[in-house]
């Protein structure tokens, strides 16, 4: 798939984590855009998702990105590196002109199966047809499979969703969920 150039930037950090290296990155972000950021992502590895929180509060000041999402993750991808067995996290920002980003956590009780359809409707808001697609990071531990997948489907319209899995590391029980500065460990965000 092809990006205009300015519409998307992505970096790859490793550790030891350094604050301000971020920091500068997602400064010079603003002006390597060509124009405001829409939306970001986090990824972290084992090692850096502890930091998670201190990374979005960074990104989104610095980069002055509205609306921020992620997962943690076992590998990470950064433009056409792909990273794996290495800890640190990956940063993307995409500035889309004409496209309002919203995101929400969708938690636990969204995905039983009983109404599952009403209920990811509900929490997604009552016009699924305004929305043209949709980015969708969910926690395997807390979900399970895929067998809420094509009830998404139905109540998204059939709208194209782009995303995955979150996963934590061999020694995490949990994988993390990242929104807005916040952290979760269940359900999805979107």
């Amino acid at each position: 798939m092809s990006v205009l150039p300015g519409h998307s930037v992505v970096k790859y950090f490793t550790l030891p984590f350094n604050e301000v290296e971020i920091e500068d990155w997602a400064k010079t972000q603003r002006e390597a855009l060509a124009g405001p950021v829409t939306f970001g992502q986090l990824f972290t590895t084992a090692g850096c998702s502890h930091r998670s929180k201190e990374i979005m509060e960074i990104v989104q000041i610095y980069a002055h990105v509205p609306t921020l999402i992620g997962c943690s993750a076992s590998g990470l991808i950064a433009g056409h590196q792909e990273i794996e067995n290495e800890a640190g996290c990956c940063i993307a920002l995409y500035h889309l002109p004409g496209t309002q980003a919203r995101a929400i956590h969708l938690p636990l009780d969204t995905f039983e199966p009983t109404d599952r359809v009403t209920k990811i409707r509900a929490a997604i808001g009552p016009h699924p047809e305004n929305v043209n697609a949709w980015t969708l990071f969910a926690s395997s531990e807390s979900i399970g499979n895929e067998a809420w997948l094509p009830d998404w489907d139905h109540a998204t319209e059939h709208r194209t969703t782009i995303g995955g899995f979150a996963c934590a590391a061999t020694d995490e029980h949990e994988s993390e969920l990242y929104l807005n500065g916040a952290v979760y460990t269940d359900g999805a965000v979107a």
